[in-house]
């Protein structure tokens, strides 16, 4: 495949409708879910969100695993651990 510069910054798409999907480096769909439309495409070069601005509240995002969820709680919308992420790949 060839590459070809656009002269602009590296885009994704950023909606509602792009939480929980899977993309290609192109922003094409590969969950095989519904193609998004009408999507706004930002910048993936933004300037970080100031720290006043950020919640400092977290969430506890609880697996249903009662081992990992007692002696591994994990943030809601943090990252997983890699041992956790190959366990839970294991398990579909």
């Amino acid at each position: 495949m060839e590459v070809v510069d656009s002269g602009g910054p590296l885009l994704t798409p950023v909606a509602k409708g792009t939480l929980s999907r899977m993309f290609d480096v192109f922003g094409n769909t590969l969950d095989g879910g519904d193609e998004l439309k009408d999507v706004p495409w930002r910048s993936v070069n933004n300037k970080p969100v100031p720290l006043t601005e950020r919640s400092t509240q977290s969430e506890v995002f609880e697996t249903g695993i009662k081992v990992i969820d007692v002696l591994v709680p994990l943030d809601r919308g943090g990252n997983l651990p890699a041992k956790i992420k190959y366990n839970f790949a294991l398990c579909k």
